[in-house]
């Protein structure tokens, strides 16, 4: 249901050192940010959730976090995807997979096996999987 937010929040840094300003993806990350802001702020997201977003958005990979936090890895996983997903159905429209593959079908014209091959990536099991970029380690 949140790929996309997923997305944003893992490449946060890639985003903003790479990206354009008036990008589109610079403007989803963002718009996305200050709704989640906006999201703690009124109590729909919980520190444990915020803390876990916030270091998985500073490109630590979930083992790091999990030993950083005392929790499993499973733990912080699940944390993480299901906070994405209160945030990916809060917003709705393009921050949900369904809208995301309208959007890019509708930008790029592309074709049902073009649509199928990304949906196979957003389902699939390496959807977490981060490559560390920090260059702090």
């Amino acid at each position: 249901m949140s790929w996309i937010v997923e997305r944003l929040l893992i490449d946060k840094n890639n985003i903003r050192s790479y990206q354009a300003l008036e990008s589109d993806t610079f403007g989803k990350l963002i718009f996305l940010e200050k709704k989640i802001k906006e999201l703690y702020d009124s109590g729909y997201l919980s520190d444990k959730e915020m803390e876990v977003i916030k270091l998985m958005s500073d490109g630590y990979s979930v083992t790091e976090i999990a030993q950083l936090l005392s929790k499993s890895r499973l733990t912080i996983s699940n944390t993480f995807k299901n906070a994405c997903n209160r945030i990916s159905f809060h917003l709705g429209d393009i921050y949900t997979d369904h809208g995301f593959l309208n959007e890019l079908q509708d930008n790029y014209n592309l074709t049902d096996i073009e649509i199928e091959k990304v949906k196979n990536r957003m389902n699939s099991k390496y959807r977490h999987v981060i490559k560390n970029n920090r260059s702090d380690l």
